[in-house]
């Protein structure tokens, strides 16, 4: 993530690394009816499963990219079962790209994602009306 990257709020740089990371791996996984994501994030759930809800135009397109051009279910995990990620914690380093792709893919259904918890036991994921106030602070 580049400097300015680093300063998005938390569930800003959750969205910002599950976007990046599909951007990377575009190639292969586009088309993907198998793909599993697993995640210590319980707004990512809220945050794609309520396209245009945010207030900020960023990360709608960031919701539109990955809902329009990937296919995916959704696994919560607990934080203590993942070792920190890269994704998040990466600095920019001279090389990495800069540029921004987006792509309106295909059309979106509006159907919601499918979000799996590990353990049925845990909580369910966190609605985005509890923490929307939050995404842009």
């Amino acid at each position: 993530m580049d400097e300015r990257q680093q300063r998005y709020s938390q569930p800003e740089c959750e969205l910002c690394g599950l976007r990046m990371v599909l951007e990377e791996e575009t190639y292969l996984l586009r088309r993907c009816r198998n793909l599993v994501v697993e995640t210590d994030a319980k707004y990512l759930s809220g945050m794609l499963n309520n396209p245009g809800k945010m207030s900020n135009a960023t990360i709608n397109c960031w919701v539109d990219y990955i809902r329009t051009s990937f296919q995916f279910t959704l696994i919560h995990k607990k934080g203590k079962t993942f070792g920190p990620n890269g994704l998040s914690r990466r600095k920019w380093y001279p090389g990495d790209p800069i540029e921004r792709r987006f792509d309106d893919g295909s059309e979106d259904d509006g159907e919601d994602l499918e979000v799996i918890k590990e353990n049925p036991d845990d909580k369910d994921s966190l609605p985005l009306e509890t923490f929307i106030d939050e995404i842009d602070n």
